[in-house]
């Protein structure tokens, strides 16, 4: 029995792991062939050069990566946990702005390299929203 408590297993930090490897598995993922007129249509995979495909790709890998390094910090392999302020609180509401913060800016980093997309893929953007927006408000 005392060979037992050497190994203890949280649910927690399985589900940490798993959340952790299926962000690894999506950022990677999302480097091979995407089915942009599955996301978007035509118009919107043909008004995309080489670069903006590129560029989409990037933004998907960095979104997926930055919350899989904030799933890693929590599983505290390496004891930095504990230096980063909000973190590495015992206290819930400050763990919970860290997560808020990962996201943001997670979410801000995935839109930064389609700052650089050609003009034509963002007036296809731009006009795709534009569609969608007046089905939904049918």
């Amino acid at each position: 029995m005392e060979g037992m408590t050497m190994f203890k297993i949280s649910i927690k930090r399985v589900l940490i792991w798993f959340a952790f490897l299926g962000c690894i598995v999506a950022a990677f993922s999302s480097l091979g062939h995407l089915p942009i007129e599955g996301i978007y249509n035509a118009k919107v995979a043909a008004a995309m050069s080489t670069m903006d495909v590129t560029l989409f790709k990037t933004s998907i890998f960095l979104f997926f990566i930055l919350i899989g390094l904030g799933l890693f910090l929590e599983l505290d392999y390496f004891k930095i946990k504990s230096k980063i302020p909000l973190l590495g609180s015992k206290k819930t509401l400050p763990h919970i702005g860290g997560w808020i913060v990962i996201v943001i800016v997670a979410t801000l980093l995935m839109y930064a390299p389609m700052h650089f997309a050609s003009d034509n893929y963002k007036n296809a953007i731009k006009q795709y929203n534009q569609e969608e927006l007046r089905k939904a408000r049918k």
